[in-house]
Formats: C-alpha cells, sequence, structure tokens
C-alpha cells in the first residue's frame, strides 16, 4: 500500500498563508491531504493540523472584528467581501465574491489581521468540539462498573467516533433480540442451527422477538452471543446497564450452527453479503477444517467490495499452547499435550485470514486461562471472575444471571450468579474498536486496519517481543482504542515514522 507524504513544510509558510494569529500567537498549520470533512462540516472544506494534532477545517468564509468602523467598508471594498452575518456590531461574517483556495483565504486572513483598524481576522474554521464534563461520558448506571473502557481508551477514541455507518456481525449462541439495551442496534438476525439458516433483516423493531423461528435463541442457557454483543454495541445514554464501544455501530446477529459446518460457512458469508465489515466468533473447535478456512480467505479477500472483512477470533480459554496438541477428558474437556502422537491443535482462531485475540485481566496481566502460541494477534480485556465483564446479559432469569447484566465478579448479588470473562470477552472488544476504526475512515482494507492496530498497541507484559514486535502471549500487544482511531482518521495522508507494513495473510508466518 502507498501512502501520501506531506511536503509542505519545506515550502514558504508566507505564500502559502499555512499558519493563522490567535491573538499574539502564530499557530502554524500543516495541509492534511484528502482528510474525511468533520461531522456535519461542508465538503468544501480543507483540513490542516496545528502543532498539537488539532484539526482545523478551512472554506471560503472569515471573520472580521474591527476596531475602527470608520474603515469597514474600504476593507470590504479592497478584498472583495460579502458579508454574510454580523456576529455583533464590531464582528461580521464574510466570504470572498471571488472564489477562493483554502490556502489563499488563510493568507488574506493573516493580511486583514495586520490592518490598523481591525482588531483580528481568521479563517471561520470548523473545529471539533471535546467534551470537557468531568460526569460520566454517558448517562447509563453501569458505566463506570465498565473498566475495560479506561484499559483501552475507549475515551479518546470516541472523539472521533462512537461506530456510526459501520455493521457487526456477532455469530455465537443465544443473542437476546428484545434485550432493553441492544434492540435499537439490531438490524438482522438468523438461526444457523434450527432457523431458516438465512437471515432476516428488519425494517421495524416488532420484528425482534426471541419466540420468531429464525431467532438466535440460547440451546445452553447461557445466551453467550448477548453478552458479547453488549460488548460491541449496548446503547449509550439510555439510562440502562452500561454502553458498548461502539454505540452508535449496527449490529446483525446470528446463532452457530449444531450440525453441518457448510451451514456455518454460508452464516458467515451471508453476514458479509448483508454489510458486515467486521464479523466476531468467541468459539472454537480445535480442529479447523479446510472448507471455513477457505470460507476465511473469501471474506478476507473479496468482502467489503474487496476491501476485506475484518473476522475476528477469540484465542480460547485452555491455557494452552496453540502450537502444540491436545486430547479430551473423559468429559470432554481439553487438555493440553507436548505429545505428538495427540491431535494437533489447528484452531479456527490459527487461520491466516482471522485475527487472534487473547485475554488479558483487569490488572494489565495476560490471564492465566488464556491460550497462547505463534498465531496470536493481539489482546484485550476477558477479565477474571474477581473482575469480570459487565456486559448485557439475557432478559430476566435466563442467561448468567437474573438481573438483564452480567454482574461485575463471581457471586457479586448472589452466589448462583456466573460472571462473564475470558477471550469471548476479548474478541468483541477488538470487533467495537475495530468499529470505531472503520467508522472513522470507511476507505480503510483489511490490511491498513490491521497496520493501524500494530502501530499503536501498548506492547506490557514479562515477555520479550521480537524484531517483529510480536510475542507467542501478547501478540503485537494490547489493543489501545484512542491511539489507533486517531491514527485512522489521519492514514494515508501524514507520514508516520517505523509503520508496519504487514501483508495481512502473512500474520502468522
Amino acid at each position: 500500500m502507498y501512502k501520501t507524504l506531506l511536503l509542505l513544510g519545506t515550502l514558504g509558510t508566507s505564500l502559502f498563508g499555512s499558519f493563522f494569529y490567535n491573538g499574539s500567537h502564530k499557530i502554524a498549520l500543516t495541509r492534511v491531504v484528502d482528510t474525511p470533512p468533520l461531522k456535519n462540516a461542508s465538503s468544501k472544506i480543507s483540513y490542516f493540523k496545528t502543532p498539537s494534532g488539532e484539526r482545523l477545517g478551512v472554506g471560503e468564509k472569515i471573520i472580521v472584528c474591527y476596531k475602527d468602523l470608520k474603515q469597514k467598508r474600504d476593507i470590504e471594498a479592497k478584498y472583495g467581501l460579502e458579508s454574510l452575518d454580523k456576529i455583533t456590531d464590531t464582528m461580521v461574517v464574510y466570504r470572498f465574491k471571488e472564489h477562493k483556495s483554502a490556502q489563499e483565504v488563510l493568507a488574506l486572513a493573516n493580511e486583514i489581521n495586520t490592518l490598523d483598524g481591525v482588531k483580528f481576522a481568521h479563517p471561520d474554521f470548523a473545529i471539533q468540539k471535546r467534551r470537557r464534563s468531568v460526569a460520566e461520558p454517558t448517562r447509563d448506571p453501569l458505566f463506570w462498573s465498565e473498566w475495560y473502557l479506561d484499559r483501552m481508551d475507549v475515551y479518546g477514541a470516541w472523539h472521533y467516533s462512537r461506530g456510526a455507518g459501520v455493521i457487526v456481525g456477532v455469530y455465537d449462541e443465544g443473542i437476546d433480540l428484545e434485550h432493553e439495551d441492544l434492540r435499537h442496534n439490531i438490524i438482522g438476525f438468523g438461526n444457523y442451527a434450527s432457523g431458516y439458516k438465512q437471515l432476516t433483516m428488519i425494517s421495524r423493531l416488532s420484528q425482534l422477538r426471541d419466540d420468531d423461528p429464525n431467532a438466535p435463541i440460547s440451546i445452553s442457557g447461557y445466551w453467550h452471543g448477548t453478552a458479547c454483543s453488549g460488548i460491541i454495541a449496548a446503547q449509550a445514554d439510555n439510562n440502562r446497564g452500561g454502553v458498548g464501544i461502539a454505540p452508535d455501530t449496527k449490529l446483525i446477529v446470528a446463532r452457530y450452527s449444531s450440525q453441518n459446518i457448510s451451514d456455518d460457512s454460508k452464516a458467515l458469508i451471508d453476514m458479509a453479503n448483508a454489510g458486515a465489515s467486521i464479523i466476531t466468533n468467541s468459539w472454537g473447535t480445535n480442529n479447523m477444517l479446510p472448507s471455513l478456512n477457505e470460507t476465511f480467505r473469501i471474506l478476507s479477500e473479496r468482502g467489503r467490495d474487496g476491501k476485506g472483512v475484518i473476522v475476528i477470533f477469540a484465542a480460547g480459554n485452555d491455557g494452552c499452547n496453540m502450537d502444540g496438541y491436545y486430547h479430551a477428558d473423559a468429559d470432554g474437556h481439553i487438555e493440553c499435550s507436548n505429545n505428538p502422537d495427540d491431535v494437533p491443535i489447528n484452531d479456527e482462531s490459527e487461520s491466516p485470514y482471522v485475527l487472534s485475540i487473547a485475554s488479558t485481566t483487569g490488572e494489565n496481566q495476560i490471564a492465566d486461562y488464556s491460550n497462547y502460541g505463534s498465531a496470536i494477534d493481539f489482546t484485550a480485556p476477558g477479565g477474571m471472575p474477581s473482575k469480570s465483564i459487565v456486559t448485557t446479559d439475557a432478559m430476566g432469569a435466563k442467561g448468567f444471571g437474573p438481573y438483564n447484566y452480567t454482574p461485575q465478579r463471581q457471586g457479586y448479588r448472589d452466589i448462583n450468579d456466573r460472571a462473564f470473562n475470558g477471550t469471548s470477552a476479548a474478541a468483541p472488544m477488538v470487533a467495537g474498536v475495530v468499529a470505531l476504526i472503520l467508522s472513522t475512515n470507511p476507505s480503510l482494507s483489511k490490511e491498513e486496519v490491521v497496520d493501524i492496530l500494530k502501530s499503536t498497541t501498548q506492547k506490557l507484559g514479562r515477555y520479550a517481543y521480537d524484531s517483529n514486535g510480536k510475542n507467542a502471549h501478547w501478540g503485537y500487544g494490547i489493543i489501545n482504542a484512542g491511539a489507533a482511531v486517531k491514527l485512522a482518521s489521519e492514514y494515508g495522508h501524514i507520514e508516520t515514522q517505523n509503520f508496519a507494513k504487514t501483508i495481512y495473510s502473512d500474520l502468522h508466518r
């Protein structure tokens, strides 16, 4: 992939007006080429960055504040200014009668700023507002229990996006379509175990019924997919539960097949064809079949109009070296092995076409249950019983506990409450962050998304990282949403030092 490098720094700022005056301070500006506009901004606006990284949009309008109104008409005539709005008696919004480029607007505003009769002049900048409140960023009562948002700097990512315009597929077991914190973000569902084995796309909320024959109901009783879905897209600011990492993202949810593996391939492709840019999977078999790996390849290389669907898998909770072997005990529990006579582990999370996610605790340590090995790409919070993941649970008595939301820790309200932890939680964490990335910059390919994630991870832990910045426990490190989404907003348009250049299918080689 190629990235446009900025060369404007070598050119004279006075010629191009690549600065502006803020009072007595001269603020340098660097042009950002082809940057997507700020929300609600005109497509005619050009963008610049200040030395602090703030993004400013320059259009055709300027603001002039006069010290001496006697010179107002002369200045308007000399510079061809057309009055658009009078903010006060002395402060006026203008546009130039003749079209000016952004560089010319800056230069002319700077020149007007120096005139004796002018108090100040500058472009009518488009600028991103940032919340300054010290109160919670959402009005959801369980927000402060979602410790993992802080661990990944999700708050920083929310300065750029909350996931609007992106669809995430959740392929799992048991998603409560009628959940109070999910239903407004679910746009499609299916049951590939006992339903129609195709998706139902909805046009009204009344179609979301758990008694629908195609609803992705739970057989285990845990309603596992409900918890995964809430991590990604629990609704914000509805005074219920917590909030998802990408609360403006839409979901397509489906129950995985309990029979033929071909149903799983069909389901994943159906999700992509219905618009899912990301598909998260908190399941695995330790025995990936070629047909599924081929499905992952097709999604990775041809999905999303050729940009590639990002398929994410939980690495598993057996504490196993995925480069080794395994056997099942009499109860069907997986036991790790170094014996070549046992079965080699060949899990879906080890496919070269997916992202494999390991799990960390609330103390930023690798969870002792988390599988490891050369296939691990990234880590994200998965929790422990002592500090578990607060997310949506099936409504009523069904699910992990009877409170509509998972408890923060084992026995939080009742000894029978079951906490939600594991790489099952870590995988949708990454899906939510990728949704924020693609919402900020939807033109990114899957290779570029992986580049961004690799370049912004935190390198934690006692395990040494190799020359490629990777190890078998952390992969490339723990996901940092704030840094990743910020880089996504700039990707391809600014010079980045030591930028990772990864071919997606070579991740595990």
